[in-house]
Parts: structure tokens; C-alpha cells; sequence
């Protein structure tokens, strides 16, 4: 397939593989009334695969947009035929994130909002009782093109080919796509990584009372560990994420992983 050129304008490059449609509305571009080309599926050396997309004019892009689609990319402006300007993300360094998170708590604790989660805040008593429900395993189910559900020991998500959603919307199981069945060791694993999301973190009873096991005898090595570096506390049969904890959480939650 040969794409011509751009002689004046814009090429988004490195966006990670499926994700040109997302930026592209996000973006607007439907609303120009110049050339956008869209090239899918590129070979890239440094991806392996990648979209590209292409603006037959130049323009101002909302880069808080670019970055929360895919903060990988790269724009090249386009003047005469040549590449006069090469832009990317610059993304804040782990000091400027930490400080900006707690920046936040700060600001909004002023406010009355309290930290539930580890990236959500609400007023006392006004939680957001759906993403509660994903930390602690309630089951639900999703509607619409790409929803995710669990429902007992089964995840599963609707495709995400709008081709295929639609002419099989009325059978369900024709549109579903299962992950294999969750066994207890799985069970036990989302039990922990996903409650520790939040502030209140996992109660000890009701880990035995789900599993059957006393937490200690199945995670007894990764709960010392993380406590003698006081990343993770225990209070009133809760074991939590502590402040530092939090800011590596993805690396305490890995190790509960089977």
C-alpha cells in the first residue's frame, strides 16, 4: 500500500497498535476538512507494530489528550517535504510524580474528600460503589462494545469488533470472549492485589472465610517482607498499604501473583 507523502502537516507516529481510531476521535480529527490518513498495523522496528496517523496541515494537538491515549508518541510536524520539528511526551519524573500525588491528597483532603482508593477520592460515605465493587470481587456485569464482567469464576468481555458486536448483540455468547475459569489460587491472588487498591486494604477473616486458609499460611512470607519494610501495616485484622507503600504498589501487589 503506498501512502503519498505530506509536503505541509502532521504525522503522529509510534502509537501503539489499535489506538489511531481512539486518538482520532479524541482528537477531533473527523472535524478537519483536510487529507487525515490512517495507516494501522505498521511494521516498527521498536514496537514490532504500530499506527501511524496522518494530517494534511498543521495544527495545535492537545498533548494532556495525546498522553492519556498513548504518552509513547511522537509528532512530526511536517514544513516543505522535509521534518522541521520531532515532539514527544515529556512525562514528569518519579519525584514530580510523587510530589504531585501527594500534592493532591493534600488539596482535596482540605476539601473534605477522603483517599478510598489509591487513585480515587470521595466525601465521607460517598464512595463510588462501582469501583468498590471491582476491588473487593462483587460480581458485575458489562454492557456494550469491549465491557469487561465477572460473574462467579468466569471473566470475560464483549469484542471489541463493532462489526461483529453488532450483528451479534442479541446472542450473547457469540460476542463474549472467556478468559479461562479463575481457580482458588487465582481467586485467592485478585482477593489481595485488588483489595489492597484500597486505603482500608483486606480483612484477615474475611480472606480465611472466603478461602478457607488463614492469610499467613498462604502469603506468611510476603506479608513479613513488606512489613519489615513498612510498606504494608496491619491494624484491627486489616493489613493496608502504608503512605510509601502506596507510591510502589504495583511492585508489593506483583508479589502476591501466582
Amino acid at each position: 500500500m503506498i501512502i503519498d507523502s505530506i509536503q505541509n502537516g502532521i504525522v503522529i507516529d509510534h502509537i501503539t497498535a489499535g489506538k489511531a481510531m481512539e486518538l482520532y476521535n479524541i482528537l477531533g480529527l473527523d472535524k478537519l476538512e483536510c487529507t487525515v490518513a490512517i495507516l494501522k498495523n505498521v511494521t516498527s522496528g521498536k514496537l514490532g507494530r504500530k499506527d501511524i496517523i496522518k494530517i494534511d496541515r498543521e495544527m495545535d494537538l492537545d498533548w494532556d489528550l495525546i498522553g492519556y491515549v498513548d504518552p509513547s508518541i511522537t509528532v512530526n510536524i511536517i514544513r516543505d517535504g522535509a521534518l522541521a520539528e520531532k515532539r514527544t511526551l515529556k512525562l514528569p519524573d518519579e519525584d514530580t510524580e510523587y510530589n504531585m500525588y501527594e500534592a493532591t491528597a493534600q488539596i482535596l483532603g482540605e476539601y473534605g474528600f477522603e483517599q478510598y482508593e489509591i487513585s480515587n477520592y470521595a466525601k465521607k460515605g460517598r464512595e463510588c460503589r462501582h469501583n468498590v465493587g471491582y476491588w473487593i470481587r462483587q460480581d458485575y456485569l458489562g454492557f456494550g462494545l469491549g465491557a469487561s464482567s465477572l460473574y462467579g469464576k468466569e471473566r470475560f468481555a464483549n469484542t471489541q469488533d463493532m462489526k461483529k458486536y453488532l450483528e451479534n448483540s442479541r446472542t450473547p455468547e457469540k460476542i463474549r470472549e472467556k478468559e479461562p475459569p479463575l481457580n482458588r489460587e487465582d481467586e485467592m491472588a485478585e482477593f489481595m492485589f485488588l483489595g489492597l487498591r484500597m486505603t482500608r486494604g483486606i480483612s484477615k477473616a474475611e480472606f480465611e472465610r472466603q478461602f478457607g486458609s488463614e492469610i499467613d499460611a498462604i502469603y506468611g512470607d510476603v506479608l513479613r517482607k513488606y512489613k519489615s519494610m513498612g510498606l504494608l501495616l496491619e491494624e484491627n485484622g486489616r493489613i493496608f498499604l502504608s503512605r510509601e507503600g502506596i507510591h510502589v504498589s504495583n511492585s508489593v501487589m506483583a508479589d502476591f501473583l501466582p
